[in-house]
């Protein structure tokens, strides 16, 4: 609306809510001025935008258009006379209504400071703003909403004497009109003051399992959970520290990467010890696991700009200049197959002579399309020990796409049933289409081969599989 109705218009509703006309808010949004009036409590009553050059509009009349557009939109109302004036567009546009608005707000907590000491009541502030106008912040306190203010200045009060004494953490996360978020850095406190907590956590060791044959690096995994929050994961490897274990939140899975090479060969106890910030804790059971220092059977790792070993049979395989370690002058393998109205099938082999309980690890990166309902591609690693036997396998069926954009490890697969045999070891791509496109296809890197005792190393295959 025009100034003069603004002012009438303040003056109506700021004595309907009983407040005065001084306004508590004076700042500018995108530009523009922007005003509040708050009550006794601080609550927001009456806000003002005052875009310049808009008039008062209702919201239709068939004489005028949304600009670059045939649709229907506000004329000039009868306060302030006004013409040619879309004022039902250019509201949504300003408060992000028009579908238009991808920026993110920006939001920062200012209050209290990072690693201080609170108790009682702590007031919470944050700084936000937004291209268009923040429509609120939310304050969460180890993760939980704990208070809500919709105008700035943005603020709430923290009963700090509801919480656990030890470490909190606060963020702000700042909200537009178009639902674009934002989140603060977190800050932690230590509250004195507060309620006692006495309850210790629970924490369960997850891996490696009991009896397991480990060697090189094995990742530590234990899950742990508190009623306040866990602050911290020990690992213990025969009763001694190692490290702490990293996790994205205060509870769930927490992991460390033990290095083997530095024990003896042998049976080893391993350990979890949970914290919360009260300082209650509690222990995992002991499990126990062999460290065998075993060295492989077969490695594979392309590391010389070709095979590191002889006898490598590639049937339409290539070496391919992509290397899962990143090593200057290092190389894959790369087999690719395409079909149409035909089956194609590309294999890559080499003779192996396993040793006692051999497991297989080894790097891959699939790219598996089918470009109609009659299609398949298929990748498969393959054990011949007379016969034929998959032993590792991903398919896509149909139209779509199985990819996978990184280089991702198949841990320790079992391949027992051929210990102590010489096998040949093979990787197999093939696709099957039906169309005469020659678009479907079934590609494959592979890298990093080993074949021997268990190793210990994570499965980094997305799931599911």
């Amino acid at each position: 609306m025009k100034n003069t109705n603004l002012t009438e218009g303040v003056e109506q509703w700021t004595a309907v809510h009983g407040i005065d006309l001084t306004e508590d808010v004076s700042e500018t949004v995108a530009g523009y001025p922007h005003k509040v009036y708050k009550d006794a409590a601080g609550k927001a009553l009456v806000e003002t935008y005052s875009l310049t050059g808009m008039g008062h509009g209702t919201p239709i009349d068939p004489a005028f258009n949304f600009p670059g557009t045939t649709v229907a939109c506000g004329t000039a109302g009868a306060y302030v006379l006004d013409t040619d004036i879309c004022s039902t567009w250019y509201v949504a546009k300003f408060f992000g209504l028009d579908n238009t608005d991808s920026v993110a707000p920006t939001v920062s907590l200012t209050a209290p400071g990072n690693g201080s000491t609170v108790s009682g009541a702590v007031q919470v502030t944050a700084t936000a703003a937004d291209n268009v106008g923040v429509s609120r912040v939310e304050f969460f306190i180890d993760n939980a909403l704990a208070g809500t203010d919709p105008a700035a200045p943005y603020a709430f009060t923290w009963n700090s004497a509801t919480a656990a004494n030890g470490i909190h953490a606060l963020v702000a996360r700042a909200y537009d009109a178009a639902g674009n978020t934002a989140t603060s850095s977190t800050v932690t406190v230590t509250v004195t003051g507060g309620t006692s907590d006495t309850t210790a956590p629970t924490v369960s060791f997850t891996a490696p399992t009991a009896g397991a044959t480990v060697s090189g690096a094995v990742t530590l995994a234990a899950n742990a959970t508190d009623d306040r929050g866990v602050t911290k994961v020990e690992f213990l490897v025969d009763g001694a520290v190692v490290g702490q274990g990293a996790a994205a939140a205060q509870a769930g899975r927490f992991e460390l990467s033990w290095d083997t090479t530095a024990y003896a060969t042998g049976t080893h106890t391993l350990q979890a010890r949970a914290y919360d910030a009260a300082g209650n804790s509690a222990a995992s059971a002991s499990v126990l696991v062999t460290v065998a220092r075993t060295s492989a059977s077969f490695t594979e790792g392309f590391s010389a700009n070709g095979p590191d070993n002889a006898g490598w049979s590639l049937t339409a395989w290539a070496l391919d200049a992509s290397d899962q370690t990143g090593s200057t002058g290092s190389k894959s393998i790369l087999g690719a197959a395409t079909a149409a109205f035909n089956t194609v099938t590309r294999t890559a082999s080499v003779s192996v002579a396993l040793t006692a309980n051999p497991r297989l690890t080894y790097w891959r990166k699939l790219d598996l399309s089918c470009a109609n309902t009659t299609a398949s591609a298929a990748f498969r690693v393959i054990v011949n020990d007379g016969v034929d036997t998959v032993v590792d396998s991903a398919v896509k069926s149909g139209i779509g796409t199985l990819a996978e954009a990184n280089w991702t490890q198949r841990a320790d697969l079992d391949l027992s049933a051929f210990a102590n045999k010489n096998v040949t070891l093979k990787f197999v791509v093939t696709v099957t289409d039906t169309s005469t496109n020659n678009l479907s296809r079934s590609k494959a890197w592979v890298d990093g081969i080993r074949v021997g005792p268990p190793s210990g190393f994570a499965d980094t295959t997305p799931s599911p599989r």
